[in-house]
């Protein structure tokens, strides 16, 4: 049983409501999945690409049924070796000093700005997340 818009849902009974939900989760985690992107989108044309500039990249874990897949955005930064560019890994969050631990070349005020809007982002997920998996518990629970 479920409780889905303050109605007790016997999914035994009645597979309408709980297809609902779960078409209603599936959307809103596309919707924030676009979101992200988009914030990606963003924040590459205001920033420029040069030596030490931090962006955002989507990690995919290749662990088979991975149902969170891709995780992140997280912050990468380029930075050229021998005249070949690289990028490394950062983390999940720029802070004042990881920023200057990377000599990072990104103006800090806009990844506040977008550090901020990436976490809600990602709670957002995270909250979508943990729902999908709750109910793919309770189902596999009574097979």
């Amino acid at each position: 049983m479920f409780i889905y818009k303050d109605k007790v849902i016997d999914y035994h009974k009645d597979y309408g409501p709980l297809s609902m939900l779960l078409t209603d989760l599936i959307n809103k985690l596309e919707t924030v999945q676009k979101e992200l992107v988009d914030l990606m989108k963003r924040y590459d044309n205001e920033t420029f690409k040069t030596n030490g500039h931090f962006y955002l990249k989507f990690k995919f874990c290749n662990k088979n049924g991975c149902r969170s897949c891709p995780h992140g955005p997280y912050w990468h930064q380029f930075y050229s070796t021998k005249g070949e560019i690289k990028g490394r890994y950062i983390g999940a969050k720029v802070t004042k000093s990881i920023a200057q631990r990377y000599n990072c070349q990104t103006n800090l005020n806009v990844i506040k700005r977008y550090n901020k809007e990436l976490q809600e982002l990602q709670k957002r997920k995270n909250k979508i997340s943990n729902k999908l998996d709750r109910i793919r518990k309770i189902l596999l629970s009574d097979v």
